[in-house]
């Protein structure tokens, strides 16, 4: 059983010597290879703002993931109670006023909550100081909320990935690509070029292809009718 650590830290050599045990078709064994590219996934967490290096994977959880969705509720859930209490007029917004400022003060430590939960990177965001680090932005909005919620949901998939990548495989002399390979559950062949079913899926790729032009074609000229009709209009 190979160790989960030395899974998610192997050489080069490591990597060659693991390829050559597997009994995969090379297409297939090609296309393990790209769902196993640790790079690729820390560049997705770097694109959408997470910092990998606090988050190691093989040690992110779907709890965790979970709980940050539960925490941006509670946010959200504030940030609506906050616009109904100062939708209020005259008296009642005055009586109103101790709530909304209580509530104010839950979001910055919610906020914190989050941060801790699913680590961000701040390095050479907007706002960076001097060391080129960026204050964590108070989440205070819903539009911010969306984003994070977005984020999330990136992260649900890296974590998917993640988790096949882990698949620890059953001997010593299974590959790893073999065991994430047997996780997927499926039955993967290439299709030869020269068969019925590559054919069929070219013919329909060009059709759609050939469907999409005709559409674009089509509102252009419904577009010029329009503005041609529009021009005469005016003028006689």
């Amino acid at each position: 059983m190979i160790p989960r650590r030395y899974q998610l830290k192997r050489t080069e050599e490591d990597r060659k010597a693991d390829e050559s045990k597997s009994l995969l078709p090379q297409t297939v064994k090609n296309l393990m290879k790209l769902i196993a590219d640790l790079s690729g996934i820390r560049s997705s967490m770097v694109d959408i703002g997470l910092d990998w290096r606090l988050m190691p994977l093989g040690r992110l959880t779907a709890a965790q993931i979970k709980q940050g969705y539960e925490i941006l509720e509670k946010i959200q859930q504030t940030i609506d109670t906050i616009q109904l209490l100062s939708n209020a007029k005259g008296k009642k917004l005055t009586e109103n006023s101790n709530e909304i400022q209580r509530l104010r003060n839950k979001l910055p430590a919610l906020s914190n909550e989050f941060y801790m939960l699913i680590p961000h990177n701040f390095y050479g965001a907007k706002g960076s100081n001097a060391w080129g680090y960026a204050r964590p932005e108070e989440i205070s909005t819903t539009a911010l909320v969306r984003t994070k919620l977005n984020m999330l949901d990136s992260l649900t998939n890296i974590e998917i990935a993640t988790n096949l990548i882990v698949t620890p495989p059953k001997s010593d002399a299974q590959s790893q690509l073999d065991a994430i390979y047997d996780s997927l559950g499926v039955d993967i062949e290439e299709v030869d070029a020269k068969s019925q079913e590559f054919n069929l899926v070219h013919v329909m790729i060009i059709l759609i292809i050939i469907t999409i032009i005709m559409t674009i074609m089509i509102m252009i000229i419904i577009c010029l009718f329009a503005f041609i009709s529009f021009i005469l209009f005016i003028y006689i």
